[in-house]
């Protein structure tokens, strides 16, 4: 977790970015977490150019130093270090070691061509829901075909909720082992909390996912116990170690976050009020 990006990116040890670590990415404090206006979303579908654009990426904050959530930067970066060391692709990667051995059979970061039309688009459910255009970009084809780890992924919810049973079973599920149970119990060990300086507000991080957090309901135990992350279209997923639980939760309906949250909220507390 503590090498260096650059260790196997040479390239991208540049423009303040030249101590970011695998940990920093992970846990959102690589210091860059504004996309670059220099790679617009008709150049997604190009790894070489969104390659680029991550190695000449400046930092805005000192890296390590602050918490702030790299909603797309970080995915790209992850999915590079994936094809460095590993050598394949990060969609051929996910499928073989993930999706395929869990039944995940509905579940894509670069969606195949002939599956478009599965998918349900986003729609606004607020007037005011998407200022930044985001439900727009990610309706479109050419955007959900393309690799955006930290934002494209498309998946059913009952796939969604077999990713967070896997981890809340430390790596396995239905026979399937497909990552160690010591590598489950450091994803999910806190690492980091303050106020996000994207999001606005108090956060807690592990590894990659969020902790404790208030659309995943109240724990009736440790609150670090509970991990998930949440996702476009009010849409959730969450494992709670104590209690067994494993909820994929996903809709299209668009929501401004503050109406988003609270409804997150309430449905994970009925899903928990229903079960324990």
């Amino acid at each position: 977790w503590d090498d260096l990006v650059s260790k196997h990116w040479p390239e991208f040890a540049q423009n303040g970015k030249e101590t970011v670590t695998i940990r920093h990415i992970l846990t959102h404090r690589g210091g860059f977490p504004e996309t670059p206006e220099s790679l617009p979303w008709t150049d997604w579908p190009d790894w070489s150019k969104v390659t680029r654009a991550m190695e000449q990426a400046p930092t805005i904050y000192t890296p390590g130093e602050t918490l702030a959530y790299h909603p797309i930067n970080y995915g790209w970066v992850i999915a590079e270090l994936v094809r460095r060391v590993d050598g394949r692709t990060f969609d051929r990667f996910l499928a073989e070691e993930l999706t395929a051995p869990l039944g995940m059979n509905s579940t894509y970061v670069g969606l195949p061509p002939d599956l478009q039309d599965r998918v349900s688009p986003m729609h606004l459910m607020e007037d005011d829901a998407d200022a930044s255009g985001y439900s727009a970009t990610f309706s479109r084809p050419t955007v959900l075909q393309s690799i955006v780890p930290g934002a494209n992924g498309v998946a059913s919810a009952g796939d969604l909720a077999r990713f967070y049973a896997m981890m809340e079973r430390k790596g396995s599920l239905d026979g399937a082992t497909v990552i160690q149970s010591a590598t489950v119990e450091e994803a999910v060990e806190f690492q980091v909390e303050g106020v996000d300086k994207t999001i606005g507000t108090f956060a807690q991080r592990s590894l990659g996912l969020a902790l404790a957090d208030e659309r995943m309901g109240t724990p009736t135990g440790d609150p670090l116990k509970t991990f998930g992350h949440g996702g476009a279209g009010t849409s959730i997923g969450w494992a709670d170690f104590e209690s067994g639980l494993a909820v994929g939760y996903i809709t299209n309906g668009f929501r401004g976050a503050a109406t988003n949250n609270l409804r997150l909220a309430a449905i994970s507390q009925a899903v928990r009020d229903a079960c324990i």
